[in-house]
């Protein structure tokens, strides 16, 4: 078997030439042995910055979840919201006119005694009318008469 230095010599080279074809080669050897620990370190370092990425995608992926679980919450928030405040204006219309017939109730019942009281005053002046009347009639005078005349 020929060694390697034996392959770089060439028929009819002197030994300046062989120590040319050694260095180059020792060169060669540290430039490959170099760009083999750079191309270990650069897969080293993209498989951590991928495992980082994958990471980062998962938590944005949550999130997303998280988010769209709030959106819908807030949806159903904003529903009952709007439903309850329906509900609350329907309440304010009826107690609304609730307060407009106790009102009017209120006005009645007024009314009504005012009438009565006011009734009370007209038959009081009708009924001594009345009593008016029975004395210009006289009725008590005839009797008087009447009994005074039968006492004679």
């Amino acid at each position: 078997m020929t060694s390697p230095n034996e392959l770089y010599k060439a028929p009819g080279t002197n030994s300046g030439e062989t120590q040319i074809c050694d260095l180059s080669e020792r060169k060669i050897k540290t430039v490959l042995r170099t760009l083999k620990e750079i191309k270990d370190n650069t897969e080293k370092e993209f498989r951590i910055l991928s495992d980082k990425f994958n990471e980062e995608t998962e938590i944005t992926e949550k999130n997303q979840a998280a988010i769209l679980e709030l959106k819908n919450a807030t949806d159903t928030v904003k529903n009952a919201s709007e439903s309850l405040n329906s509900r609350i204006d329907q309440a304010e219309e009826r107690i609304s006119e609730l307060a407009d017939r106790l009102f009017e109730n209120t006005q009645l019942k007024e009314t009504k005694k005012r009438i009565k009281k006011n009734e009370a005053c007209l038959q009081d002046p009708e009924n001594s009318l009345k009593m008016a009347n029975l004395k210009v009639i006289g009725l008590k005078e005839e009797v008087k008469k009447v009994i005074g005349v039968e006492s004679l």
